[in-house]
């Protein structure tokens, strides 16, 4: 125990030892040195009080008066006094007494000890954790932490007691026993899951792609892949074909594009919805996934932008979902862009439906690395053409906020105008409508 400034400590006077309630500790008959102790009401008894007897610098033992046994507060641990504060002026050791050097060269080193621990521990977490490519700021604060934080333990730890300095290299040494043992077994258990879920992908994509080419080979050999059967060619022969449709009379008039995508659909193809110069608007896949990731990495999209799920399965259910029910029930939705000469994808551009509102809405987002080039606005042209031309809509509308500059003024540029009706100024979202009349 220590003498602080409240309270002075002095030789041969006793005290009473209060706990929180107001009682006192008085030592338990014919205990023995270290032994028990209770609490009760101080009533003046001699077992209730106790003396201090200087052992060193700020170190006391505690005797009580009426048996005169000691109440040892023991700190040691591995022959070490986690009560006592760390010295780093080895050369005041008394070098010459094996038993007074060796504890305080423990106690010297602990601090040196936790520090290289908490540098290993840094170091080995952040091997272990995957690192955005050609993020240096993220890289130079990991590097200024792993150097820091080092420091930071080694001047505290010299600074407080002992006991400190155990608890952090004891933690240090459970969380690199984590990392390089558990972690190391979930990520070969999630690299298995992924190297499955990646083979699927692939195997789905080829068969998509074998039936494309498929699709392509019949169509320039002069064949089809729907047969329409009618009253005028019933009797001849069909060419080769894997599906036929018999239509009744006076449904002669049905279009080939048409069946083709209803054959597509059926085959899970994705249709291919508008090509300009530069760009193809096609319906969203599986196959996608990363790329939606990497069209929504800008960081200063986040305020405006639906977030995708940091779960990427659930991100996934959501795509199936939406390729499902919303190209599959309206035939429009939000669509995949890309460059029509690599077939890179470069952003999302469609119309959604939002809840209140019988007019769809014009959704457009471009990747960060492709923004500048004009990819927007050519694909936002494509989708008004194919909701005017396609889809007989006859008003779009647009929701922007309106710190979003670059979009509000690319809406201007489309031919949108403020829709006053449909917001209060202080609404943050700006209400834009568009007449394809």
């Amino acid at each position: 125990m220590k003498s602080v400034a409240q309270t002075v400590i002095e030789a041969d006077r006793f005290y009473t030892i209060a706990a929180h309630t107001g009682n006192v500790i008085q030592a338990v008959e014919g205990s023995k040195d270290g032994g028990t102790v209770r609490l009760g009401k101080y009533d003046h008894k001699p077992e209730q009080e106790w003396s201090f007897v200087r052992e060193g610098d700020g170190v006391y033992r505690i005797r009580n008066r009426a048996s005169g046994k000691l109440l040892d507060l023991d700190y040691s641990f591995i022959g070490l006094n986690m009560g006592q504060q760390p010295s780093f002026k080895i050369w005041t050791f008394d070098w010459s007494n094996k038993a007074v050097w060796l504890p305080a060269l423990g106690l010297f080193l602990i601090p040196i000890v936790s520090a290289l621990l908490s540098w290993l521990s840094m170091k080995i977490s952040t091997s272990m954790t995957p690192q955005p490519a050609g993020n240096q700021q993220a890289a130079a604060t990991n590097k200024t932490m792993m150097l820091m934080m080092p420091l930071v333990s080694l001047w505290i730890c010299y600074t407080m007691p002992a006991a400190l300095g155990i608890y952090w290299i004891v933690n240090s040494i459970l969380g690199i026993l984590r990392d390089v043992s558990l972690t190391k077994v979930f990520n070969k258990q999630l690299d298995k899951l992924d190297a499955e879920r990646i083979a699927r992908e692939k195997e789905r994509d080829a068969e998509l792609e074998r039936k494309r080419l498929e699709t392509e080979r019949l169509k320039a050999a002069g064949q089809c892949c729907v047969y329409v059967i009618t009253e005028q060619n019933r009797d001849k022969a069909s060419p080769k074909t894997r599906w036929c449709l018999e239509l009744d009379s006076g449904q002669d008039d049905l279009d080939a594009q048409w069946l083709y995508r209803v054959w597509q659909r059926h085959e899970g193809i994705a249709w291919e919805i508008a090509r300009t110069k530069r760009l193809i608007l096609r319906e969203m896949t599986e196959a996608d996934l990363d790329a939606l990731y990497e069209i929504q990495s800008g960081e200063d999209d986040s305020p405006f932008l639906e977030p995708l799920f940091e779960d990427r399965d659930r991100q996934l259910a959501q795509i199936r979902d939406e390729i499902r029910y919303q190209y599959g029930f309206y035939e429009f939705g939000i669509w995949i862009v890309e460059l029509a000469e690599s077939h890179t994808v470069i952003g999302r551009a469609g119309l959604q439906l939002r809840d209140g509102y019988e007019e769809p809405e014009l959704g457009f987002v471009i990747a960060p690395a492709y923004r500048g080039h004009g990819y927007a606005r050519e694909a936002c042209e494509a989708v008004l053409q194919v909701a005017r031309e396609e889809l007989f809509f006859e008003t779009i509308r647009a929701v922007v906020h309106r710190d979003n500059e670059k979009s509000l003024r690319l809406c201007k540029k489309l031919g949108f105008i403020v829709d006053n009706k449909a917001g209060k100024d202080e609404n943050p979202w700006i209400f834009l409508k568009k007449s394809l009349k």
